[in-house]
């Protein structure tokens, strides 16, 4: 192993977007080794960040168990942007590899058109019973990261109630239910409105997260505005950036996250040293 490689590892586990955008410059391949030097967690990290396609061609190179261990622990709607880009036999054998409830979340996804809100929501997000007390689900709650300003309400069908604030949630009492606190109503999207008219929603104006619903009021998953707006830029060819042609090993792609890291690290250092105050003999 390089010396440099676990710097290199630290930079895409501390700063995946970055890494990312280095591992642009080089082949598939190159990329899949790089990803299967790390540990499952960084590495489907790094695999989330990187654009779609790319991420799809690393999996189809690297060998089923390390695709599965990393594609399972990608978020829902990013696992189901790599399957698109992927061929049906190639895409059908990760899926077949994941836990059924990862294999429902995914391809609850899956199956919306690319322009619509369904292909971009997290369909991971968990609704609330409205019978439920409070409990009861502020386990839930500790598990989220970040906590959510909101949870979404059902009834026992599934079927969108409204939402209820995690500010009520924290005041109230144990016993108190979540119908007795809910707000009912409200804004929701639907998980076949296209990206256009889901950004222009009214809904947006007091909230940055809104429920998605499916053809039966049911509640299937949830979409961010920043989300959606930056699917539809991306959808459209002129805001679309190009991509360099892969280059390099292995060894360039960690030597490039050395680089990275080295230039973090000097540029923290430039700082201190400029909010430091000055020196006694500096002064004299």
């Amino acid at each position: 192993m390089s010396d440099t490689l676990p710097l290199a590892a630290a930079l895409a586990a501390a700063h995946p977007e970055d890494a990312a955008g280095l591992l642009i410059e080089f082949s598939a391949q190159e990329n899949a080794a790089f990803l299967a030097a790390l540990d499952d967690a960084p590495a489907a990290s790094l695999l989330a960040a990187m654009p779609p396609a790319q991420g799809a061609a690393c999996l189809a190179v690297m060998s089923s168990k390390p695709a599965v261990a990393r594609l399972t622990l990608v978020p829902p709607r990013a696992a189901a942007a790599l399957l698109r880009n992927m061929p049906a036999e190639a895409r059908s054998a990760l899926l077949s590899g994941l836990s059924r409830t990862r294999q429902f979340q995914v391809g609850l996804v899956l199956r919306q058109p690319s322009q619509t809100v369904g292909a971009w929501m997290d369909s991971a997000v968990p609704p609330v019973p409205s019978d439920a007390t409070m409990a009861a689900i502020r386990p839930m709650l500790a598990r989220d990261t970040p906590v959510p300003t909101h949870l979404f309400v059902v009834d026992g069908d599934r079927r969108l109630i409204g939402s209820l604030a995690v500010s009520a949630v924290l005041a109230a009492e144990n016993e108190a239910r979540v119908d007795e606190l809910c707000t009912v109503g409200g804004p929701s999207l639907r998980a076949n409105a296209g990206l256009e008219t889901a950004v222009a929603d009214p809904g947006w104006q007091d909230h940055d997260e809104l429920p998605v619903i499916d053809h039966a009021e049911q509640f299937v998953g949830a979409a961010r505005f920043a989300v959606l707006r930056q699917a539809l830029a991306e959808s459209r060819p002129d805001e679309r950036p190009m991509t360099p042609t892969p280059t390099g090993s292995i060894m360039d792609i960690v030597n490039l996250c050395y680089i990275g890291m080295a230039r973090a690290i000097d540029a923290s250092i430039a700082r201190r040293r400029f909010d430091a105050p000055p020196r006694r003999e500096d002064l004299s």
